[in-house]
């Protein structure tokens, strides 16, 4: 796939395209194998381009499908500024620019790493796949900006652990996705910390050994907590063994989490 495979299958004319980003597993290199994982990227394009506004039934037809998180970045009442395109393999958000210069202040993840890729020359070349206006993170140093960076990304951390242990505990079929969110919990505050000292990310592959640990090997059995507790013998319900599974993973995590919420805390102090 390249930039104009994606802006054909998006239904979009280049001439309307200001960047193209990709962003996800596929930036930070954590797996081996990417033959089964989805494309993500963040698109921008020109104001005076419309989006369409989406129906229930063109969700379904259509692949695109209303941005969730619109309301918080767009001001727009003339239509869609933000929308998104799933497909098999592709997840799109595709942003009118005034509403991804807003995502931009807020310190909207995806955006901040999308920009955090046009200064690391060889990171550049591979995932900025379109790039007509060089935006900027917002000055770091700045108190307001501290407070924005951390309440944006402490909010997403804070929701991916619990999301972890609702998938778990109460949906075990999809565990994977369950420990998939405890490692975005701790790469989210990774990178804040990140952010917070250089006003970027700098290294994509911080998170990476966790990724080993917590998506890939699943419970290391050879880890001091998890092997000398075993579960108890009348642990015998899916019920119970995944809320069991939960508690194991949530005391070998939980201290790690506290500790670089604490550093980001330092970093990025909210002002009041």
């Amino acid at each position: 796939m390249n930039a104009a495979d994606l802006v054909h299958r998006l239904g979009l004319n280049e001439t309307d395209v200001l960047n193209i980003y990709q962003f996800g597993s596929r930036v930070y290199e954590c797996k081996q194998d990417y033959s089964s994982s989805d494309w993500d990227f963040i698109i921008v394009v020109n104001d005076s381009l419309k989006l369409p506004d989406i129906t229930q039934h063109e969700e379904t037809s259509t692949g695109f499908s209303h941005f969730e998180e619109e309301s918080k970045y767009s001001k727009d009442p003339t239509g869609s500024a933000i929308i998104h395109y799933h497909s098999e393999s592709v997840d799109a958000t595709i942003f009118r620019e005034f509403s991804f210069l807003n995502a931009i202040n807020y310190f909207y993840i995806p955006a901040i790493e999308s920009l955090s890729l046009q200064t690391i020359p060889h990171i550049k070349s591979k995932y900025v796949w379109k790039l007509t206006i060089d935006y900027k993170i917002p000055d770091i140093n700045l108190a307001h900006n501290k407070s924005l960076l951390r309440r944006s990304f402490s909010a997403v951390s804070d929701n991916s652990f619990v999301k972890c242990r609702k998938k778990i505990t109460l949906h075990p079929e999809q565990e994977y996705v369950g420990r998939k969110s405890l490692w975005h919990s701790l790469r989210i505050l990774l990178f804040g910390c990140q952010v917070a000292e250089h006003n970027q990310i700098i290294n994509f592959q911080e998170a990476n050994a966790l990724y080993k640990d917590i998506v890939v090997d699943e419970i290391p059995c050879d880890d001091l907590v998890f092997s000398s507790v075993p579960p108890p013998d009348n642990c015998t319900s899916w019920e119970q063994r995944a809320v069991w599974k939960w508690e194991q993973y949530k005391k070998k995590y939980t201290v790690m989490k506290n500790q670089l919420k604490s550093r980001f805390k330092s970093l990025a102090p909210i002002v009041k």
